[in-house]
C-alpha cells in the first residue's frame, strides 16, 4: 500500500507542476517590486501573423486583434513595455524566455507550451537567456492609431 501511495504521489506531482509554471511564485507578488528593464528591443525579430479590424467587423472602435511571431536571438531582449492599454497573451513555441514583471520580485521562467497574460497595470521585459532562439506566439489588441 505504501509504493501505490508514493506511485500515487509522484503521479499528482508531475501533472500538477505545470499548473504553476510562469508565473510568479504567490510570496513574491507585489508593485513596482522589480526596476525598469532595457527600453530597447536588440536581437528580436517580429513577423506579422494575422490582423483583424474590430471596428469593422465587431464596431469596436479604434482596435485590431493582432497576432505575431516574435523571434528572440540568445542574449536578445524585448524592450521594458507596460499593457495599461494593450491587452495580450504570450505562448513559448520553442526556446526559453525570461520575463521580468513589475509585478515579480524574480524573473519568470517560460518553456515551451507555456502560455501567459499582458494585461493591466504591469510593466515588463523579456530576455532570452538560453542558448537557441526562442520563439513566441503573440496576440494583443492595440489601439489602432498607437503605434504599438
Amino acid at each position: 500500500m505504501q509504493i501505490r501511495a508514493m506511485l500515487c504521489a509522484a503521479a499528482f506531482a508531475c501533472f500538477a507542476a505545470p499548473a504553476f509554471a510562469g508565473e510568479c511564485p504567490a510570496d513574491q507578488v507585489g508593485v513596482n517590486v522589480t526596476p525598469p528593464g532595457p527600453a530597447e528591443n536588440t536581437g528580436v525579430t517580429v513577423e506579422p501573423i494575422a490582423e483583424v479590424n474590430l471596428e469593422e467587423t465587431y464596431h469596436i472602435e479604434n482596435r485590431h486583434l493582432r497576432m505575431r511571431r516574435v523571434i528572440v536571438a540568445p542574449g536578445g531582449v524585448f524592450g521594458w513595455h507596460n499593457h495599461d492599454t494593450r491587452p495580450g497573451t504570450v505562448t513559448i513555441v520553442s526556446g526559453e524566455m525570461t520575463e521580468y514583471r513589475s509585478t515579480c520580485a524574480v524573473p519568470i521562467i517560460h518553456r515551451v507550451g507555456e502560455g501567459t497574460t499582458e494585461a493591466g497595470l504591469i510593466f515588463h521585459w523579456w530576455k532570452n537567456n538560453g542558448a537557441a532562439p526562442a520563439v513566441m506566439i503573440a496576440a494583443d489588441l492595440p489601439l489602432q492609431d498607437a503605434g504599438h
